[in-house]
């Protein structure tokens, strides 16, 4: 899915997603449980750094 390097992963406080974040510039959403991508979602900069919030309601991408 990725086509450049992975460069932060995080996961839910569920533990059912996985997020990935890569400098192709798009955040991968994956499923724990059944072991698929959900979705990608494009951005406009190389993702750096993933963080999730306390909560788990905003995945927060950084570049730098």
């Amino acid at each position: 899915m990725h086509q450049d390097t992975i460069e932060s992963i995080v996961l839910s406080t569920d533990e059912k997603l996985l997020f990935s974040g890569s400098l192709d510039k798009k955040v991968g959403v994956w499923s724990m449980e059944q072991k698929f991508l959900i979705t990608t979602l494009n951005c406009n900069f190389p993702i750096r750094t993933l963080t999730l919030s306390a909560a788990g309601d905003y995945l927060l991408a950084v570049s730098k």
